[in-house]
């Protein structure tokens, strides 16, 4: 095995044929490094490691050799990517897509990825990426590689069912509290000491964050809001760090700054170096990159961003979901085409790719929201949403994730589908009296009216594009110029948003890349 990485953040410990890299919590402490290898080590005489893997709590990844093969491991919601590659009879593993291809410039792109990737724009579906060589570890899954056959198996070790219920609201409302005091105490445990950077939107998830830090007395904090000035989200934020008294920056965006992001050779970098199998995240690139040029943010701080709580308390689950009767994989497929694809139509070598990925791990799910949320956590929650944190790391900093605790797990599973609807609990629980973006209000109320109309949808997504390069909170439509983006909304189709943008623009600059990588082999 072959092993290249470019992780400064949390990075890779190799010891007793072992390599490690993240966390586990553990009795109140946190075990990294050395200490992480000899406790699973201890674990695996006793457990098998299928038996292991779903008892482990943190954002870990690691990798395991013994003389029969190798155990590529990521967590739940793949905190830390594993990609790999088998060439020549020789297995190589890196963090980094790029890092394959450098040292592998034969690699090529895969035609079924770039259809899948253009059409969704987030993520390569599976355990696939943009390139036909290389593949990647599923979240909550480990990937073994046999020596002999150079074979490789993908295994799940765990997955998010609802499957048994709480009858009385008392008891989740008590089990809700002690869930979200241990992530807390998780928090402030693996933080020891250190400053907590919190992106404060205004909605609930990055409010929960403050909360548990606020109730737990942690007051080396620093909350950040960014965008256009006097947006929703900026005026909510600094309400709610007033009231839990922590320091809040705001950082202005301009349209002009947006579009000269592509010109920015470190940005252009950046999406190298984040992407291969998702679109990188770039909504707060600019305000991190500020903060730190202002020396506002120290060395050893940590970001503590919102990711991801309002999928697991219900916050994703649309009205179609609620009219399917049946987990099998035809009759959810409609859904999941027009929640992750938005109704495009899906090649033939897609289709294959989505059942040969998802038939069998549909089976046996208590209900089809349950299984459509279990695509969302493998797909566009671990490959997009918990990815994004890969911007923290190119900065040099830590992060972490709260929200993805497995006390999180545990303890949504068992709540009954109607009180997750629409985080009707959650939202209900953590009611503090300042509005948040994840409120109820009249104008939701005529957008939930518009969405039951297909018509009225569609329209309503045309017309607002223009609106839009002009008032949105973040500004990041302006990526392309005003006639650009005419263009593209023309061009593209009514679903057209930034992340078209940026899935458009990250595409360039990877095939300008490996142009220039094969012109200086040639050279």
């Amino acid at each position: 095995m072959q092993m290249m990485t470019s992780a400064s953040v949390y990075p890779w410990v190799e010891a007793e044929h072992m390599w490690f890299r993240g966390f586990l919590y553990l009795d109140k402490a946190v075990l990294k490094g050395h200490q992480a290898i000899q406790y699973i080590k201890n674990r695996l005489i006793s457990n098998s490691l299928d038996e292991l893997l779903p008892t482990l709590n943190g954002r870990f990844a690691f990798i395991l050799t013994n003389e029969k093969g190798i155990f590529l491991v990521v967590d739940r919601v793949r905190s830390f990517p594993i990609y790999f590659t088998v060439l020549h009879d020789k297995l190589y593993v890196s963090d980094n897509v790029w890092s394959l291809y450098e040292a592998n410039p034969n690699l090529s792109l895969c035609d079924k990825s770039l259809d899948d990737y253009k059409t969704n724009e987030l993520f390569v579906v599976g355990g696939y990426t943009l390139f036909e060589q290389v593949k990647q570890v599923r979240a909550s899954a480990y990937v073994s590689y046999d020596r002999a056959s150079r074979e490789t198996k993908t295994f799940f070790y765990f997955r998010h069912d609802h499957d048994v219920y709480q009858c009385t609201t008392t008891s989740l409302y008590n089990d809700f509290k002690d869930t979200y005091n241990k992530i807390g105490d998780n928090l402030i445990t693996a933080l020891n000491g250190r400053p907590a950077i919190v992106p404060l939107s205004g909605g609930s998830d990055s409010r929960m964050i403050v909360t548990l830090l606020k109730e737990r007395d942690y007051n080396n904090v620093l909350c950040y809001t960014y965008g256009r000035k006097n947006n929703k989200e900026m005026n909510i934020s600094r309400e709610v760090a007033k009231k839990m008294g922590y320091k809040w920056i705001f950082i202005p965006y301009s349209r002009k700054e947006i579009r000269n992001l592509r010109k920015n050779e470190q940005f252009n970098s950046y999406l190298i170096w984040a992407g291969g199998a998702s679109t990188p995240h770039i909504q707060d690139f600019l305000a991190v990159k500020r903060l730190i040029d202002e020396n506002k943010i120290p060395e050893e701080a940590v970001f503590v961003p919102g990711h991801t709580g309002d999928l697991v308390s219900g916050g994703h689950i649309i009205d179609d979901e609620l009219a399917l009767r049946s987990t099998n994989w035809e009759d959810c497929l409609p859904v999941l085409n027009k929640k992750f694809y938005k109704s495009r139509a899906l090649a033939p070598n897609l289709l294959n790719r989505l059942q040969e990925s998802y038939r069998d791990l549909f089976e046996g799910f208590s209900e089809p929201p349950s299984a459509l949320e279990w695509f969302n956590i493998l797909e566009r929650q671990a490959k997009f949403i918990v990815h994004s944190i890969r911007l923290y790391e190119f900065f040099g900093y830590e992060w972490l994730i709260p929200l993805w605790d497995n006390e999180i797990f545990e303890f949504w599973k068992t709540v009954p589908l109607p009180l997750r609807y629409r985080r009707r609990l959650y939202l209900e629980y953590t009611e503090d009296g300042i509005p948040s973006t994840s409120d109820e209000n009249f104008l939701t109320k005529i957008r939930h009216t518009i969405y039951r109309s297909s018509l009225l949808t569609s329209a309503a997504r045309y017309f607002s594009k223009p609106v839009k390069y002009f008032s949105s909170d973040l500004l990041l439509e302006n990526f392309y110029s005003f006639p650009e983006y005419i263009r593209m909304c023309l061009k593209k189709d009514e679903y057209l948003t930034y992340h078209t943008l940026v899935h458009d623009w990250y595409l360039f600059i990877l095939q300008e890349r490996m142009k220039e990588s094969i012109e200086k082999q040639q050279a």
